[in-house]
């Protein structure tokens, strides 16, 4: 690995000891949502999100272990393509989203060699 390597801060040592503590669970899923109440143009809504990503390396840090210690480093930005998730209605949405933050972080994403977090485009049919 060429990546400069890093120690984990105070607060990302807490959510390692968590994820190591509570392996296989949901501990540490922090789900979010929000609605655009306007005709989307989905293509537009996916560079955004690639750009953000591209431009805040936050959003690309990544995990690794070395030895036996985790230390993080700055992935190189590779576009990310999101499906995009279609419900019938609210309540659909709704359990799907109770779902996925119950569901164990291991099998959303990787906790090493990977990004860090999960975005899902939705769009609810009867809402269009």
């Amino acid at each position: 690995m060429d990546e400069k390597l890093f120690n984990l801060k105070i607060a990302q040592q807490a959510i390692w000891a968590q994820e190591m503590y509570y392996k296989d669970t949901s501990i540490n899923n922090v789900p979010g949502d929000f609605h655009i109440d306007e005709p989307v143009d989905f293509d537009i809504l996916k560079e955004a999100i690639n750009r953000v990503i591209k431009n805040n390396d936050g959003m690309r840090v990544q995990i690794t272990l070395d030895g036996n210690a985790p230390k993080q480093y700055e992935a190189d930005f590779i576009p990310k393509d999101f499906e995009i998730i279609e419900f019938e209605n609210e309540e659909q949405l709704a359990e799907w989203s109770i779902s996925e933050a119950q569901t164990p972080f291991g099998n959303i994403f990787s906790l090493f060699l990977s990004i860090l977090f999960c975005v899902s485009v939705f769009s609810i049919l009867s809402s269009l």
